[in-house]
């Protein structure tokens, strides 16, 4: 599963207790046979979620967990990608079909010094459009918090992922001494 869009309903949360309802879904399996880089693709939409009146505030959000690994080592990334997410204050008209999309996930941060006294420090992230991996998993996880009272109505989000590998060379490509058939056999032979 390379690629998968599933709608998630989150039922409502109050602000003192915003995780109690926490939705997550494993999103996409990769089950690549060799270890390789890839590029990957995410995005949300709320689909559907109750209005708020004058007094009232709602919001969804939306991130994505990643567990990677290669040989007998695997890595737990929480919160490896996390989109901006929707709110609908005080009476505002519920983003619907509003995308939230990335390419990019924060690999962390970097801090510069200048020479000047004071010394000025910037602090800025670092992104990265790549991933590597043999096997991985990734999770969704959609989250509505709202004090709306008295609401039960769940908000629904369609969360999407893809992964490609950043470059695609398939090992029966290597076999020259094969014939062309074999060589160019027209699907995977060994990875999946």
């Amino acid at each position: 599963m390379w690629g998968n869009t599933q709608e998630v309903s989150a039922p409502p949360n109050a602000f003192t207790n915003p995780n109690a309802n926490e939705q997550k879904i494993t999103l996409c399996r990769v089950g690549y046979n060799r270890p390789d880089t890839w590029r990957f693709l995410l995005s949300a939409q709320l689909k559907s979620a109750p209005a708020t009146a004058v007094g009232d505030q709602a919001n969804v959000s939306v991130w994505f967990e990643l567990y990677t690994g290669i040989g007998r080592s695997v890595m737990r990334l929480p919160f490896w990608v996390t989109l901006p997410g929707w709110n609908w204050n005080f009476g505002l008209a519920v983003p619907i079909n509003v995308v939230d999309w990335t390419n990019q996930a924060q690999a962390g941060v970097a801090t510069s010094f200048t020479d000047e006294v004071p010394a000025v420090t910037t602090t800025y992230p670092i992104f990265t459009d790549e991933i590597v991996g043999h096997d991985m998993t990734l999770i969704a996880h959609v989250n509505f918090v709202t004090d709306i009272p008295g609401v039960t109505q769940p908000a629904i989000v369609e969360v999407n992922a893809q992964f490609a590998p950043n470059t695609h060379v398939r090992p029966d490509w290597m076999q020259v001494d094969k014939p062309p058939a074999e060589q160019f056999a027209g699907g995977e032979t060994r990875g999946h």
